[in-house]
């Protein structure tokens, strides 16, 4: 066995809190690089800016993970996939453009490139924690 697939199954078998907590972990890895970056560029609006895409996007993808956990159903999937979909992005894109037209300090320190930078490292984990949590679900019990 293939040390991807050892890892894929890995991440199939972790249940709700274990995967919320590894976005977490990802997204506070990712913060700490954007906020040395944020700061180098832009000083304290920098870090600010940094501090708050990486809020705004973690709880949106912390919230389409609890969409996907409560729409177990096959039949409701779909459901699961829209919803979780409209928070994950929507909610980054209303907040920041937001304070983009409402705070010029954040706008000048760069705030939708680093809600940019954690929308798309948040939703690269995100969806892999649901496809592999989906596999896992759907293989056969001899398959394990």
């Amino acid at each position: 066995m293939k040390s991807s697939e050892t890892i894929w199954n890995l991440l199939g078998r972790l249940g709700f809190a274990s995967r919320a907590a590894l976005l977490g972990g990802m997204t506070f890895v990712v913060w700490a690089i954007s906020a040395v970056v944020g700061y180098r560029l832009a000083g304290s609006n920098g870090l600010l800016a940094a501090t708050l895409a990486g809020i705004v996007c973690l709880v949106a993808t912390e919230l389409a993970l609890v969409v996907m956990a409560l729409f177990r159903d096959p039949k409701l999937a779909m459901h699961a996939v829209l919803i979780g979909m409209m928070l994950r992005m929507g909610l980054p894109l209303l907040v920041g453009g937001f304070l983009q037209f409402e705070n010029q300090t954040l706008a000048n320190a760069g705030l939708l490139y680093y809600v940019l930078i954690f929308y798309l490292a948040t939703l690269f984990v995100e969806t892999a924690l649901v496809v592999s949590h989906l596999q896992n679900c759907h293989r056969s019990p001899g398959a394990r």
